[in-house]
């Protein structure tokens, strides 16, 4: 069996990377089944580029738009991913993820024209005060992410397998399709082992607080703010991040986007308390952050705020802040950050749900079941 796994995202991207990971754990846990991956180059505009990785066949597929702009939504980049569905590439299910316009006519294309099998991931929150809100604003979600809603909708409708990352997601797809496999299947993470290289660079942030990922204007507010009011009580707690650039205050060390993911993965590895600063919108209560994975494999204590999306599982493994400010953001962190035996019992906590529901290792087994079910049906 062959399985093109297809994501808009570019090649450097964070979400490429869990991909890939997925990717390789799943080939170890079928060696029967060979995996292909189509994602966006972050230069290329003209040629596709192929590249074996971890035994996995990668194509970047070219967009005419530049850097941040190569979001899913070229035209040429649609075309290509079609004609090497249709000329290049012999598989038997295409496994996509969210349904950006070089998803969805790539994935329609393949279910309709050519008859293949079609899963589909389901990673973020597309609604009323989802992904196009919080990204692009109100004019944006009010115009084309309209069009680009209604083409979720209608591509799982079409799917033959739906796997989402939480709860809420599930009862949204039972109740748009109840032909397909629908499955809750959370973006996971493989066990990595940081190279001697990465440890003596990194280790200078060793015992710090950290947050990695992408920020919105209101976050990163609030986590400047978490900064400053930590500063003036405990001045030698140090706050790292890796993500947005906050170059406008002292009391934050930011480090930026980091490129290797690795250094992210030591980042948390050497943290002693992780951080999910969580506004409390509608995108952040329904979806999966995949760093979430990443804090739990490596056991870490985890603050977040009391966000539905982690409240509402059965899972008990945050520490859940009294509210939203950076006061008590603030607060929570000063108040574990010397108390040994309470980041112990939650980064046990952490650790046991990374185990139980997280770790590759085990949702490679169950996607691969759905695969050779949908085949079967």
């Amino acid at each position: 069996m062959n399985i093109v796994f297809n994501i808009h995202n570019r090649r450097s991207n964070t979400a490429t990377q869990k991909v890939i990971e997925l990717v390789s754990s799943l080939s170890k846990n079928d060696s029967n089944i060979n995996y292909y991956l189509f994602c966006t180059s972050d230069n290329n505009k003209l040629f596709v580029k192929k590249e074996v990785h971890k035994k996995i066949m990668i194509y970047e597929f070219p967009d005419m738009l530049f850097g941040k702009l190569r979001q899913g939504v070229d035209i040429y980049n649609s075309l290509m991913r079609m004609y090497y569905l249709s000329k290049k590439v012999n598989y038997d299910i295409l496994h996509s993820v969210d349904a950006r316009p070089t998803i969805f006519f790539s994935s329609i294309f393949s279910k309709f024209f050519l008859k293949k099998i079609l899963v589909l991931s389901w990673w973020d929150y597309v609604g009323k005060g989802g992904i196009f809100d919080q990204k692009f604003g109100i004019f944006f979600s009010n115009s084309f992410g309209l069009i680009l809603r209604k083409m979720d909708i209608f591509l799982r409708k079409k799917a033959d397998a739906n796997l989402v990352v939480n709860e809420y997601l599930l009862k949204k797809v039972n109740k748009i399709n109840k032909s397909s496999i629908n499955k809750l299947i959370r973006v996971g993470s493989n066990e990595i082992k940081p190279t001697i290289e990465i440890e003596n660079k990194l280790n200078i942030y060793k015992n710090s607080i950290f947050y990695c990922g992408a920020l919105t204007y209101d976050e990163e507010k609030l986590l400047i703010d978490v900064a400053n009011y930590i500063a003036n009580i405990r001045p030698e707690i140090k706050l790292v991040t890796a993500g947005n650039n906050i170059t406008n205050n002292q009391n934050i060390i930011s480090l930026g986007f980091l490129k290797n993911f690795d250094d992210i993965i030591h980042l948390i590895r050497i943290s002693k308390i992780v951080l999910l600063p969580f506004n409390n919108t509608s995108h952040n209560n329904n979806r999966w952050p995949s760093k979430i994975s990443d804090f739990a494999m490596e056991g870490k204590a985890i603050i977040s705020t009391p966000i539905n999306l982690l409240k509402n599982i059965n899972y008990s493994f945050c520490i859940f802040t009294k509210n939203f400010s950076y006061q008590s953001i603030g607060d929570a962190i000063i108040e574990t950050y010397d108390n040994d035996s309470k980041i112990e019992k939650y980064g046990n906590l952490s650790k046991s749900f990374f185990e139980d529901e997280l770790c590759n290792k085990k949702i490679s087994q169950l996607i691969n079941n759905i695969y050779r079910n949908c085949q079967n049906s």
